[in-house]
């Protein structure tokens, strides 16, 4: 019952001007990206890149030093294309989809793709709708009705 249980949001920060207020900044993103994949096995994804530069902005602000935990969900690959260019540079990426970006993610990483990604330019496409922007509530109402 003792425990500091306090939750640190990023929402809060947003219009501060300390370092948390950056979080959503590319090169503190990059960064993660490229910090984390160097010494994991996992690679991180976008999301948790954002995770991860609040946390150190945090930290450095706070000076809190406790072991912190950023829980994942994301998979690198969902991002393939932004964490192979942010972890070997755009070049990359140059003339790749965003299934061989994968590829040579797990090449890159020595990890393996999972069988959901793997799978997914085999299976058929089944949302084929596209409307305008201002279109869209109408769109999903005829959906929905359908």
């Amino acid at each position: 019952m003792g425990r500091n249980t306090s939750v640190y949001t990023s929402a809060s920060r947003m219009h501060s001007p300390s370092p948390a207020a950056k979080f959503s900044l590319m090169p503190s993103r990059l960064y993660s990206l490229k910090a984390h994949s160097a010494s994991s096995e996992t690679g991180l994804s976008t999301h948790n890149a954002v995770a991860s530069a609040v946390l150190r902005a945090y930290q450095k602000e706070t000076g809190d030093a406790r072991r912190s935990v950023i829980v994942s969900t994301a998979s690198p690959y969902k991002f393939g294309a932004s964490v192979l260019g942010a972890v070997a540079g755009q070049a990359a990426c140059a003339g790749l989809d965003d299934f061989a970006c994968c590829r040579a993610l797990a090449e890159l990483t020595g990890t393996r793709e999972p069988a959901q990604i793997l799978a997914l330019p085999d299976l058929p496409i089944r949302h084929t709708a596209v409307c305008e922007k201002d279109a869209m509530e109408q769109a999903v109402l005829e959906q929905i009705r359908a």
